[in-house]
């Protein structure tokens, strides 16, 4: 605080002597003058703030634990982390493994949660789990087989193949997904206590079993949503023709509880998620 206000009256000084010199001028002193306006203009430039590329430059060299930034080497990566963000707008950032720990992207990820780690990032909380995937489907990502994969899928089997499989090109398309509610679900077994348990717990995405019934007499393609064992009801007829069609023909189907609600009309209270992989 001192330095900065010595710095500030030797500004004012200089400029004193800069317009004392102009009047040494006037008079016809000149060697004097010539002097006084030298010392002004040394004093005035000694006194002005520094250029922000020297404070910065000053702000790496000074770095202390305790400042703004906690590790020195990513300070260049959290400037520009927050000019994307003041911007508005999205970009990656490369870091070298040897030095970006766990703890480096803890620290990173408290201070900017819109930050995420690519899938294929060794201190990714899921890297084993996406690594595993890949290797189930490298043998097709060779041949150049057709995947049906989500847009989450997609973007673990990309980071891998980029990183494993450098020269190979992915054939993706997208699964059919159904969200609607349980058809029938007052009608069946949602009183028995073991399902009421169930649902009751935190059951978003519990695995359910999908199951034909050919001998239906009010729908031909009917298919009942099963848990353990117990209906919950069926397929909306609507999805129904699809749903049965695509277990005929063996496709990969996945059935999950996505929500359910405690509260509300009884019929709307379920809700499914179907994706069929036609692939």
């Amino acid at each position: 605080m001192l330095k900065k206000i010595l710095k500030i009256n030797g500004l004012v000084i200089g400029i004193l002597i800069i317009m004392g010199s102009f009047g040494g001028f006037l008079s016809g002193d000149f060697i004097f003058s010539v002097l006084f306006l030298s010392l002004g203009i040394f004093l005035s430039y000694k006194c002005l703030p520094k250029r922000m590329k020297v404070a910065v430059s000053d702000q790496i060299s000074t770095f202390q634990p305790n400042s703004k930034y906690k590790y020195a080497d990513l300070i260049e990566i959290e400037r520009q982390i927050e000019k994307a963000i003041k911007n508005k707008t999205t970009g990656s950032f490369n870091f070298e493994l040897s030095t970006f720990t766990k703890e480096k992207w803890e620290y990173l990820k408290g201070k900017y949660p819109l930050l995420e780690l690519p899938p294929n990032s060794k201190i990714h909380q899921y890297y084993e789990s996406n690594l595993k995937y890949f290797e189930e489907l490298k043998s097709k990502i060779e041949n150049e087989e057709t995947l049906c994969l989500s847009e989450y899928e997609e973007e673990i089997i990309k980071a891998f193949t980029k990183q494993f499989l450098p020269h190979c090109h992915l054939n993706i398309v997208r699964p059919i997904i159904i969200k609607a509610p349980i058809a029938g679900f007052r009608f069946h077994d949602y009183k028995r206590k073991e399902v009421k348990m169930m649902l009751e717990m935190d059951a978003t995405f519990q695995v359910l079993d999908l199951v034909r019934e050919p001998t239906n007499k009010y729908d031909p393609y009917a298919v009942r949503v099963m848990w353990e064992g117990f209906c919950l009801g069926y397929v909306p007829r609507q999805y129904s023709t699809m749903v049965y069609k695509a277990i005929d023909e063996s496709f990969e189907i996945e059935c999950l509880l996505y929500e359910y609600n405690k509260t509300g009309n009884l019929d709307d209270r379920t809700t499914i998620e179907i994706t069929i992989k036609e692939v």
